[in-house]
């Protein structure tokens, strides 16, 4: 459920989302359900690059029932994209507390490539500058995988490493919202997600349901419906809408996983 929630925003599930633009940045604010119950929250930043291309940044925080106490579980994932929209890299980091993970996709070269590495038996000032981090709202894209990678690179174990041929994948989940908003009429019929956490590639026949209405916190917003269904995976039911800057964006997710209704939704 963690990993599927991670994924999914982180990666990329959303419900409904604060617009915030701050230069050339566009924030989102979205609440994590699970059966019907507040989990946590996500923050999403879309911000331009002067090569014309653009970042996601998705920072989220999951509580988790232990079996003496409740715990904490956060994501801090960034993408890269041309100024087409095709995917560059990603850096995700998972922190728990004790351990972090550190996932990088590269697509710059022929193929791409996945890297996967284990940091564990952080020292307190370790743990006390991750959390920095990952908490941050001020920091760009570089500068948060830089500061990031900085606390990672000295104490890597049990590093993985995976190849893809390119052009093996369509986009990622975070991007969906844009790249839809690129494709004409019903011709997205099918589409290959990039899974930047899990390290797979998930291919989903698309349903286009069309316009509907969602009522967000007593606001009424109109969104495009998608269902997006495969044979290994449980169904995905995404909902997208533009804000006043025109903006694509997920206004809902919703998806079981084991059992398990999940639901990302904007705040208010």
């Amino acid at each position: 459920m963690k990993k599927q929630i991670f994924a999914l925003f982180g990666l990329l599930n959303v419900v409904c989302v604060a617009f915030a633009e701050e230069g050339n940045r566009h924030k989102f604010s979205y609440d994590v359900f699970s059966n019907g119950k507040d989990i946590g929250d996500v923050r999403v930043y879309m911000e331009d690059i002067q090569n014309g291309g653009f970042h996601i940044i998705e920072q989220t925080e999951i509580q988790t029932d232990g079996l003496w106490k409740k715990s904490s579980i956060s994501s801090m994932k960034t993408e890269q994209f041309s100024r087409d929209g095709d995917f560059i890299h990603s850096d995700s980091k998972v922190f728990d507390g004790r351990s972090a993970h550190w996932l990088w996709v590269d697509a710059k070269n022929q193929n791409t490539d996945v890297f996967y590495a284990e940091v564990n038996k952080l020292s307190e000032d370790e743990l006390t500058g991750l959390g920095n981090v990952f908490s941050s709202v001020s920091l760009s894209a570089s500068q948060l995988m830089l500061q990031s990678q900085s606390l990672f690179k000295k104490r890597i174990i049990n590093f993985q490493g995976t190849r893809y041929p390119q052009k093996s994948f369509d986009t990622t989940l975070a991007n969906f919202p844009r790249y839809s908003s690129g494709q004409q009429g019903d011709t997205l019929r099918v589409i290959r997600i990039l899974d930047t956490e899990n390290l797979a590639i998930n291919t989903y026949n698309i349903e286009m349901v069309g316009l509907k209405k969602l009522v967000v916190h007593s606001k009424k917003i109109d969104c495009e419906v998608y269902v997006l269904q495969s044979d290994e995976k449980e169904v995905l039911e995404l909902w997208i809408a533009r804000n006043e800057k025109d903006m694509p964006h997920f206004v809902q997710i919703k998806g079981q996983e084991k059992g398990d209704a999940y639901q990302i939704i904007l705040k208010p």
